[in-house]
């Protein structure tokens, strides 16, 4: 916790003034005694201020070193401290609101669920409804609170919230739904770390953290704790300005985007998944490069890094498909924008007007210094990715505003990053190019679980899936 010491103005004054002297209510000073003389005399003196001066030491530091509790209509949480070394601005008190979540039946996309195509067995609800844009999903079972699912949220050019949705008796349908924080930038990033209890929240261009949300959630008091960690995390990119978050390994980490569509990015951490280290005060370092857009990344069980690309798509000489792509260890770089890859597999180098030293030359060999990606699709839009088992992961596809009638769809692809197929479609009409959902990201609902969680920007929605072996 960060000390706040007040000074002000000190006057001094002497306890004998020299006019007492003159009116002579003060006698004479006899002649100075020897120093060795002097010094016995004020001995006792100069003993009670020694021990005076230690104690006002010591209350200092008792007062810096101790963590206070405000209180409100409950008792409001302590305020968190700074790793060693970093200096953040104090956490600001922010007010939950509470409500009944929506679900089942009170949400229209229940009425649409017999539209989805799924294999044998497999079942579909609507989890909670009536959210504002949810994009991200952070899922936590919480002693004394239940299954946790934290949402992030962004629209275009409107202030956006941050959720925790809670199933409290963890049957598959939420109870209630915890506003943590509103009017923020584009807080698509969410990521709950459990041995710190936090959550973290990566904005436009800020990374989050707020404490105190156990409390929160078991209604011991109705605050959060914000604490700006950085202003400028991210940087300031003209558009696409939202970000992945994920904690690993003790460090978090994001994604940034290139900030266009086709461009020679403009900063060095963009088109990048970027390590945010607390060791280093959260000051980005760049793990993964040339990367035109990940909005969904995980790690594997090898500590390998495993991300969805959404490929640019403006240029007519280039057919960019997305990709999932494997990054074994830091200082990869996947070749944007120099390099994409075509229809099947084809590894070519980018038309680019803005670099005039590249040409497009299908399979030029000047890609082959840059990692490849493995394409599933024109235009499909693969956002969120996570690990449904360790032989398979799923994957959300958004599907591309305004292009073909292509994704809105959850696949599946080998952890080997073979053998991908569409898993469960039916949430657009093919012919009239019209959708009712728009899958963001996937998650499971639960360690070891059956159900996995996929959240709906379009519709408000986030759907259980389950499956049972």
């Amino acid at each position: 916790m960060v000390a706040t010491v007040e000074t002000g103005e000190t006057t001094t004054h002497d306890d004998i003034e020299l006019d007492d002297y003159k009116s002579g209510e003060v006698a004479v000073e006899p002649a100075p005694l020897p120093f060795r003389a002097r010094l016995i005399k004020y001995r006792r003196i100069i003993v009670a201020l020694v021990v005076a001066l230690l104690l006002v030491i010591i209350a200092a530091g008792v007062t810096i070193g101790v963590v206070t509790n405000r209180t409100d209509e409950a008792a409001e949480p302590a305020e968190p401290s700074s790793p060693p070394g970093c200096m953040y601005p104090a956490a600001q008190t922010i007010t939950v609101q509470r409500a009944n979540a929506k679900t089942g039946s009170d949400c229209p996309s229940t009425a649409r669920l017999p539209e989805l195509s799924m294999p044998a067995g497999m079942t579909a609800a609507v989890f909670a409804c009536d959210l504002f844009s949810p994009r991200q999903l952070s899922f936590a079972t919480i002693p004394g609170v239940g299954d946790v699912v934290f949402v992030g949220s962004r629209k275009y050019k409107t202030n956006s919230t941050v959720y925790a949705v809670v199933d409290a008796d963890s049957d598959g349908a939420a109870e209630s739904v915890v506003t943590f924080d509103t009017n923020l930038d584009q807080p698509n990033g969410v990521a709950w770390v459990e041995a710190e209890g936090a959550l973290y929240v990566a904005t436009a261009r800020r990374l989050l953290r707020y404490d105190a949300v156990v409390g929160t959630l078991k209604g011991e008091h109705g605050v959060t704790l914000r604490t700006v960690l950085s202003a400028t995390a991210f940087p300031p990119l003209p558009t696409l300005q939202w970000h992945y978050l994920v904690a690993h390994g003790g460090a978090l980490y994001a994604s940034n985007s290139a900030g266009c569509d086709h461009c020679v990015p403009a900063y060095p951490d963009a088109a990048a998944i970027v390590k945010l280290d607390p060791a280093s005060c959260y000051a980005p370092t760049v793990y993964a490069s040339g990367i035109r857009f990940s909005v969904g990344f995980t790690f594997g069980a090898d500590g390998s890094l495993v991300f969805t690309n959404n490929a640019h798509d403006s240029i007519e000489a280039d057919e960019a498909w997305d990709t999932v792509n494997r990054a074994t260890s830091a200082g990869a770089n996947f070749g944007f924008p120099y390099c994409y890859v075509g229809e099947g597999g084809t590894w070519n180098e980018t038309f680019n007007d803005q670099a005039s030293s590249i040409t497009y030359n299908p399979g030029g060999e000047m890609c082959t210094q840059y990692e490849q990606g493995v394409p599933i699709g024109f235009h499909v839009a693969p956002l969120g990715i996570s690990f449904r088992d360790a032989d398979s992961l799923l994957i959300a596809e958004r599907g591309a505003w305004g292009g073909p009638p292509v994704g809105h769809q959850v696949s599946t692809i080998r952890s080997d990053l073979t053998g991908y197929t569409p898993l469960i479609t039916g949430f657009i009409n093919t012919t009239s190019g019209v959708s009712w959902a728009r899958p963001v990201d996937v998650q499971p609902a639960a360690a070891g679980s059956d159900a996995f969680l996929v959240s709906d920007d379009k519709g408000g929605a986030i759907f259980r899936f389950t499956q049972p072996a």
